[in-house]
């Protein structure tokens, strides 16, 4: 019976669902090439022929998952029905949700002083994607007199440092009250950033 060769982007779908599987389950630490290749049904050679290593695919997972928040965040840009204050409310709650998967966080098992130079990179992509789209919608509040700053790209990674304090309280498991005050502050944060009115850009856990 003739060998039934997959497509390359189904096989590499499977590895990158399998591997994230495990991670949340067990953690990446704790998961081994081999408990990927096993829970595919693959020879480790299969894996490394699409994979250089462990730490690849993890990458490929979060590459995958920042590309369906960026989806969102983009599909928030285009709405004309709404003006750029709501959209930057809905842009930050859509990333600050963006952490928590299903009953968990997302990434968790990436949390540890051993995977520092994997979520340094992360936030540098992170930077990287969400900073054109936040500098759309500010470009277009300056435009509809709601932002009174000159600067958008500046002001864009501002508001991606503040949000990133709103991410990490939940990430160091901070209290629900902890969590609420530091959400409180970074909206007041975000609206003296941009020179918006006051409550203009509500948004919440």
């Amino acid at each position: 019976m003739a060998r039934i060769t997959k497509d390359p982007q189904v096989r590499i779908a499977e590895i990158i669902d399998a591997a994230e599987m495990l991670f949340n389950t067990h953690g990446y630490q704790e998961t081994q090439v081999s408990d990927i290749v096993k829970a595919v049904g693959v020879a480790q050679g299969t894996f490394y022929y699409y994979f250089k290593s462990k730490e690849e695919v993890v990458e490929a997972i979060v590459r995958r998952t920042m590309d369906r928040i960026l989806a969102a965040i983009v599909d928030v840009c285009a709405e004309t029905d709404i003006d750029a204050p709501q959209k930057m409310s809905k842009v930050v709650q859509i990333t600050i949700n963006s952490a928590r998967n299903h009953d968990g966080l997302l990434f968790e098992y990436l949390f540890d002083d051993c995977n520092l130079h994997i979520l340094d990179k992360i936030g540098r992509q992170a930077s990287e994607l969400f900073v054109r789209p936040l500098k759309k919608i500010i470009v277009e509040g300056i435009e509809q007199g709601a932002f009174k700053i000159i600067y958008s790209e500046p002001i864009a990674e501002f508001i991606l440092a503040i949000i990133q304090v709103v991410i990490d309280s939940l990430y160091n498991k901070e209290s629900p009250e902890c969590q609420a005050q530091r959400l409180e502050i970074a909206q007041k944060l975000i609206e003296v950033t941009l020179e918006s009115k006051k409550g203009s850009i509500p948004f919440s856990g």
